[in-house]
C-alpha cells in the first residue's frame, strides 16, 4: 500500500512543504529587495544588514527557485505523482548546501548562534532538528511510494 494514498498524509506532507516554500520565498524576497536596493526608506532590521551585505546575489536567486520548486512539489504531492520525490529532494538538497555555505562564512554569525553558550535554552536546537527529520521522513515516504508499483485501480 502506498503511504500517499491516505489523504491526511498527503495533506500533511503538502502543508510541511508549503511551510518550507514560504520560508524560502520570504528569505529570497527580503534578501533580494535589500540587495537590489528596492527599499526607499532605511532598512527596518539593522541587525541583519551586515549579514545581508556579505550575502552574494546568487544565493537569494537560488533560494527563490527553490521556493518555486517547493510550490510545484505541493501540487505533485496532492496529485500523487511519482515526480513529487524529485521535486522535494532537489530543493531540499539545495537548501542544505546553502546552509552549509552560510555556515562556512564566519561573518554570517551562524557558528556563534549554534553554540551552546549563545543559546538561552538547551532545547533551542530541537526545532531545527525536528524540521530536518520531518523533511527527511517525507522524502523517504515519497521515495518508497515511487518504488511501489501503482495499483491497477488508480
Amino acid at each position: 500500500m502506498r503511504l500517499t494514498s491516505w489523504w491526511p498524509v498527503r495533506w500533511g506532507m503538502a502543508l510541511w512543504i508549503a511551510l518550507l516554500a514560504i520560508d524560502a520565498l520570504f528569505y529570497a524576497g527580503i534578501t533580494l529587495t535589500y540587495k537590489l536596493g528596492l527599499f526607499t526608506e532605511p532598512y527596518p532590521y539593522p541587525q541583519n544588514v551586515p549579514l545581508l551585505e556579505v550575502t552574494p546575489l546568487w544565493e537569494p536567486l537560488l533560494t527563490l527557485v527553490t521556493g518555486v520548486v517547493f510550490l510545484l512539489a505541493i501540487v505533485l504531492i496532492l496529485r500523487r505523482s511519482r515526480v513529487a520525490f524529485g521535486a522535494v529532494v532537489a530543493p531540499f538538497a539545495i537548501m542544505l548546501l546553502q546552509f552549509a555555505v552560510r555556515f562556512s562564512r564566519p561573518e554570517s554569525g551562524y557558528l556563534q548562534s549554534l553554540s551552546i553558550a549563545y543559546q538561552k535554552s538547551p532545547f533551542a536546537m530541537i526545532w531545527p532538528i525536528a524540521g530536518l527529520a520531518i523533511t527527511i521522513l517525507i522524502c523517504l515516504a515519497l521515495w518508497h511510494d515511487r518504488r511501489t508499483p501503482a495499483p491497477l485501480y488508480e
